[in-house]
């Protein structure tokens, strides 16, 4: 420890003897280090700011080729002209040219335009991210899914329909999503329905399914 010490105390001297040379040394670099501070400041300040708003909270734009939502600000953006694109569903898209300062800030509000209602199908889809034949193919999975459904949960849809002479028997799905039984007149003739209800019955258990479970609704 007390070498240290002796160190020290030889610099101060050195120091104090010979002040010329170490502050010499001393200036030269303060004056290296003055124009790094000032470049690195320079390099920071002479940015701009954009402030992004828009009249519905979290709607999604695309700035600089990154995704960011509103309400947001922005900083340290290097000045330079700069686009801004947004698509939000159910809104009109939208794309504005934004230029930036330094030391400045741009604020930008996203008009946020409803989409309109007489727009074409297809536009509509569009403006959804969706395309016409994936909609199709969609459409069908789900209709061949409730089929399914149906036919397991109402098996005796899947032996219909059924004509009985003057009759048909068929089904209806309300809208609930239940299953109705309706037997209708396709011939215009008369017919006794406490005959036809036999034979109805009687083709309901062939299928292996008890009559009394299935309600019928007579038009």
């Amino acid at each position: 420890m007390k070498k240290y010490i002796d160190r020290l105390k030889n610099i101060f001297v050195k120091i104090k003897n010979s002040p010329k040379i170490y502050l010499s040394i001393i200036l030269v670099i303060i004056l290296l280090i003055i124009p790094i501070i000032l470049a690195m400041r320079s390099h920071v300040t002479n940015r701009g700011t954009l402030q992004v708003n828009g009249k519905v909270k979290d709607a999604q734009f695309i700035f600089n080729n990154q995704v960011y939502y509103v309400p947001i600000t922005i900083k340290n953006i290097i000045p330079g002209k700069y686009s801004i694109t947004a698509h939000n569903a159910g809104y009109v898209d939208e794309s504005d040219a934004v230029s930036i300062a330094a030391d400045k800030t741009v604020t930008v509000t996203l008009k946020m335009q409803i989409f309109p209602k007489n727009a074409s199908h297809k536009a509509v889809l569009q403006n959804r991210g969706e395309d016409e034949n994936e909609q199709a193919i969609l459409y069908a999975k789900k209709a061949n899914q409730e089929i399914q459904t149906r036919a397991t949960t109402y098996p005796f849809t899947n032996y219909l329909p059924q004509a009985f002479g003057p009759l048909m028997l068929d089904y209806q799905v309300g809208t609930d999503g239940k299953v109705q039984y309706v037997v209708y007149s396709i011939q215009k003739e008369s017919y006794n329905k406490a005959d036809y209800q036999q034979q109805i019955n009687n083709f309901i258990q062939s299928k292996g399914i008890n009559p009394a479970t299935i309600t019928l609704q007579w038009e």
